[in-house]
């Protein structure tokens, strides 16, 4: 995975990791992260991951950047567990080299969008220590019948998603709120914006806005 930094111009508090969505790059979360309030951005250090290439066997096999691989567009399509797991593993290493680098876990975010949402659900929720909070756009839960929670019940998690999402289907991102609720995890802060797959600037606002309660 490539490694995009953005450094704030004080001393960061936080650190954020983006993760993007399928066959884009750590570039166009840069842009969602440039797109929030600067007192945003004053003590937060982001981190845009590049997904490695691999063949997406929906699109024909093609090659292009993907945390895994997908089967189907359907939720009830066959999932990548091997992927899924290897780049959460490389999430968490990430997250261990942040720590050594004197960001605890509990000021550590992880955000995506679409796939790269999926993803900070799964390596997010997997991950050994508490975390500051996980930013789901336009995502959803992977392997949710299967997945060993380890984060605490508390966790500050903000999901946005597209009333008229075409891609990812707002009733996958209902489904996964239910069952994260179900599993206690109550702290959620759910938000939807009459869009189709993507992030408007309401979006942006209201998740700068949920960074700063």
């Amino acid at each position: 995975m490539n490694e995009y930094f953005q450094m704030p111009p004080n001393l960061p508090h936080y650190a954020c990791i983006w993760l993007h969505g399928l066959g884009a790059s750590g570039q166009d979360m840069r842009a969602i992260a440039e797109a929030m309030p600067r007192k945003n951005n004053m003590f937060m250090r982001h981190i845009f991951l590049d997904a490695p290439k691999r063949p997406v066997s929906v699109n024909q096999g093609i090659v292009m950047p993907a945390w895994y691989d997908i089967f189907g567009m359907q939720i009830t399509a066959k999932e990548d567990k091997e992927g899924l797991i290897n780049s959460a593993k490389q999430i968490h290493a990430l997250i261990n080299t942040l720590n050594k680098q004197g960001f605890s876990s509990d000021k550590i975010y992880l955000a995506g969008f679409s796939q790269g949402a999926a993803m900070v659900f799964y390596a997010g929720l997997t991950y050994e220590n508490p975390l500051a909070g996980v930013i789901a756009l336009s995502g959803y839960l992977p392997l949710a019948r299967d997945i060993c929670l380890k984060q605490p019940v508390e966790l500050p998690i903000f999901v946005g998603y597209g009333r008229y999402d075409s891609v990812v289907m707002p009733a996958w991102t209902q489904e996964s709120v239910r069952l994260l609720k179900e599993k206690q995890y109550t702290n959620i802060t759910v938000e939807d914006f009459p869009i189709d797959h993507g992030v408007c600037p309401e979006e942006i606002n209201s998740c700068a806005a949920w960074l700063q309660r």
